[in-house]
């Protein structure tokens, strides 16, 4: 990969914002690893929006994310409507 032309941000060089996207995504992941109950994170969700904007999250995504958390049962997760 070539080296971006002098003045010339990586946000301006990917067209998106790096920044933004990539610490809402961290953002949401964590929210997710902190959130009391697998129902808050159902409702979240259903609400469309959480920790700053929309989902950046994929519904896989939650739900493994979701599943690194062993307070929570798998049944649950599974149970999770996120469509």
């Amino acid at each position: 990969m070539r080296p971006a032309p002098r003045g010339v941000s990586l946000q301006e060089r990917a067209g998106r914002s790096v920044r933004g996207d990539c610490f809402l995504r961290l953002t949401q992941f964590v929210w997710l690893l902190n959130v009391e109950s697998v129902k808050d994170a159902s409702e979240a969700w259903a609400d469309g929006c959480i920790a700053g904007g929309s989902w950046q999250l994929t519904s896989d995504e939650v739900k493994k994310t979701l599943a690194l958390r062993d307070d929570f049962t798998r049944t649950d997760i599974d149970g999770l409507r996120l469509a």
